[in-house]
Parts: structure tokens; C-alpha cells; sequence
């Protein structure tokens, strides 16, 4: 879609597929992730250039993150995380959560995050994936609620939406929380970071809110 005129320029009536995540891989090229399978597609066209069914990755795709060029972080509804090649589709399983994979973020070249209805935040070393494809350190694990959304917020910082009814700042580097908000307790399902002074959050009240972090 064109954003100032709203026409769309492209459709794709992928009739076998739900989208359920989805980002741009590349100039020429975008990721998608759904019910049956990874696709990855011409921009231009529309046109499917690869495709991985969900077999083998075991379940239907809730998220993907992007690492570099060719790497993926392949999140699915068993709670499984795969390091994923796009060229040679060797694919590794980082061990650790026990329930469906809500989102990731990538924090820094060195460490990315996963969330999940396990009630648990993971900070993931990315090089150590990078390195060994048979190995995944799990650096850190947050308690937390059941996780809607991550965003970073700084070098040190991420803030959560999560079921307890709170937005919630943690440092990954020791787990602890920093601060918190709470609007009449209700759950909040979205947070973003909007600059560096404030987020935006989404709560199931169809409220929208912007906070001051300072």
C-alpha cells in the first residue's frame, strides 16, 4: 500500500497461508511466517522464491527475527526457538521455553530476546548461535506474566506488556526490575518504545497510552 495515497500496489492471495508474522528480509525481498510454512517472496513481484513447510519446523510460526543476511530466529506455538539458515536450511533448536513464543527482538549484534506464555523473558547469546549451531546460551531468564510484547528501550533496558497487568522495565543483565506502570489493571497487550523519553502501550481496554520513562 501506498502510505500517502493508501492505494494498494501489490496483493498476494496466498490462499494455503495465515500470516501471523512478517518483516522485510532485504531490498528485493520479504519474510513471512504463518499456519503451513516460512515463505519468503519478491517484493516486486509477489512471486514465492522459497519456501520451508512447517513440518520441518514442527509447528505453525508465531514469530521470526532477523540475525544478519541469512540467519533467522524461527519462534512456533510449542514454545520451540530455531536458528535457521536460509541458504542451506540447517537449523538448530535453542532449548528453554515451554509454551507458544510471543515475540523476539534482536537487543544488540550479540544478544536478542524471546517472550512467551511460559511466564518467561530469555536473553539469547546470538554470536555463541553464530559460532556453533548445536549449542544456544541462554544468558538470562525474567519471570514475568504471561508476555504480549518486548521492546528495548536503551543499551541496558527492555520494558515488557505482559498479564500482570503492568508495563514493566528490566535490565538484561541482572534480571531485576527497574520500574513500573499500571493503568486500573487492566492487561496491557502492546508497548513500544516511541523516543527516548517516552513508550507508547495498547491495554485491553482499547486504550492507548503514552508514558514518560523519566
Amino acid at each position: 500500500m501506498n502510505i500517502v495515497t493508501g492505494v494498494t500496489v501489490l496483493t498476494i492471495d496466498d490462499k494455503s497461508k495465515s500470516f501471523f508474522c512478517i518483516f522485510k528480509l532485504n531490498n528485493t525481498q520479504f519474510i513471512s511466517g504463518g499456519n503451513d510454512c516460512i515463505k519468503i517472496y519478491d517484493t516486486e513481484t509477489g512471486i514465492t522464491i522459497k519456501a520451508l513447510n512447517k513440518f520441518y519446523l514442527n509447528a505453525n510460526i508465531t514469530c521470526l527475527l532477523k540475525l544478519s543476511s541469512d540467519i533467522v530466529i524461527v519462534a512456533n506455538y510449542l514454545g520451540q526457538l530455531f536458528y535457521l539458515s536460509l541458504i542451506t536450511q540447517q537449523k538448530s533448536m535453542l532449548e528453554g521455553h515451554l509454551d507458544y513464543v510471543s515475540c523476539l527482538i534482536k537487543f544488540n549484534d550479540n544478544k536478542f530476546v524471546s517472550g512467551s506464555w511460559d511466564k518467561t523473558i530469555k536473553i539469547w547469546d546470538s554470536q555463541n548461535c553464530n559460532r556453533n549451531h548445536n549449542i544456544s546460551i541462554c544468558l538470562m531468564t525474567i519471570t514475568c506474566g504471561h508476555i504480549f510484547k518486548i521492546d528495548k528501550i536503551n543499551k541496558n533496558e527492555i520494558v515488557v506488556a505482559s498479564s500482570n497487568r503492568q508495563l514493566e522495565i528490566f535490565n538484561i543483565y541482572t534480571g531485576n526490575k527497574i520500574k513500573m506502570f499500571d493503568f486500573n489493571q487492566l492487561f496491557f497487550t502492546y508497548v513500544l518504545k516511541l523516543n527516548k523519553y517516552q513508550i507508547i502501550s495498547g491495554n485491553s481496554d482499547n486504550i492507548v497510552q503514552i508514558w514518560d520513562l523519566f
